[in-house]
């Protein structure tokens, strides 16, 4: 067996093992709960856990794809593909990914967003290992300035999957931040914590426990400044547990849009989440085709 088949195989096991303890922890916190009965609807008359058990396959070859495509993201050329400017007027995307992940999660994200008139999306990546959320917060807002000043005249979009929605929700405190943002978009994020984080490694996953310090300062934050924004909800997320903490808190003044039954991960890649996503944007920020 080759390195390479060595190295597949262990990516598949890895995914294969997160897809799994996810869902099985999904169906554990939501027995008895509402949840429990909507996961049963959707299930509908095949048995819920043969449904759960397909979903949690699914899951697992997401999380393989997002894995094999990691390394993309070391390399520079994502970000200054996908940052050619051509519509000098029309909104920027700034895409911030998930924990653990970094800017190759949104390649496919971003070519669509390109295709529906949105030009210049940036991918903005952090260190998920050693920095807290403050940290990690204060690094992309510096970053976030920078395509400001690299874009002058043009509203920015910021969108955000998983912890990368919370990230925009702080961001969106900055007054200068806030004040240049023309919408917001989370995908699967946490905003009121996951007790799954307890699972994970590192000072982030601390901040992002439902009872940390930063997940009550969270559940006050209230915009700088009055901006549009969507948290988009897949009842079949198995990330984020209990399920009703990818609700937004009022202050946020996020509105919530269900999604079609996908994996955590697999909103990255489902076309309808990115139709959904790019049909609201169109709406309340839509591209200039100047």
């Amino acid at each position: 067996m080759t390195l390479v088949a060595v190295l597949l195989a262990l990516l598949a096991a890895v995914s294969l093992f997160v897809g799994t303890v996810s869902h099985a922890m999904l169906w554990y916190e939501c027995r008895g709960t509402p949840h429990e009965a909507r996961l049963r609807a959707l299930a509908g008359p095949r048995a819920a856990l043969l449904w759960l058990a397909r979903r949690a396959l699914t899951a697992s070859a997401c999380q393989f794809l997002l894995l094999l495509t990691y390394p993309l993201g070391w390399l520079p050329f994502p970000r200054r593909f996908l940052a050619a400017r051509v519509r000098p007027k029309s909104p920027v995307p700034v895409l911030i990914h998930g924990l653990y992940h970094n800017p190759a999660a949104w390649l496919l994200m971003a070519l669509r967003l390109r295709r529906a008139g949105y030009d210049a999306p940036h991918c903005l990546g952090y260190q998920s290992w050693r920095s807290g959320f403050e940290d990690v917060a204060g690094q992309l807002a510096r970053d976030v300035r920078d395509v400001i000043t690299r874009h002058p005249g043009r509203p920015l979009i910021l969108m955000g999957h998983s912890l990368g929605g919370l990230i925009i929700r702080r961001l969106l405190a900055e007054p200068d931040i806030a004040a240049a943002c023309a919408a917001a978009v989370s995908l699967g994020s946490p905003h009121r914590g996951s007790r799954l984080a307890a699972f994970g490694y590192g000072r982030l996953v601390e901040d992002i426990l439902p009872d940390s310090a930063n997940m009550r300062a969270m559940e006050r934050l209230v915009p700088a400044a009055p901006v549009p924004g969507l948290a988009l909800c897949s009842p079949a997320d198995a990330m984020v547990i209990p399920p009703d903490n990818l609700l937004p808190p009022g202050p946020s003044g996020f509105e919530v849009g269900q999604t079609v039954p996908c994996d955590h991960v697999q909103m990255l890649f489902h076309p309808a989440v990115a139709a959904q996503a790019i049909d609201w944007l169109g709406r309340v920020a839509p591209p200039v085709r100047n």
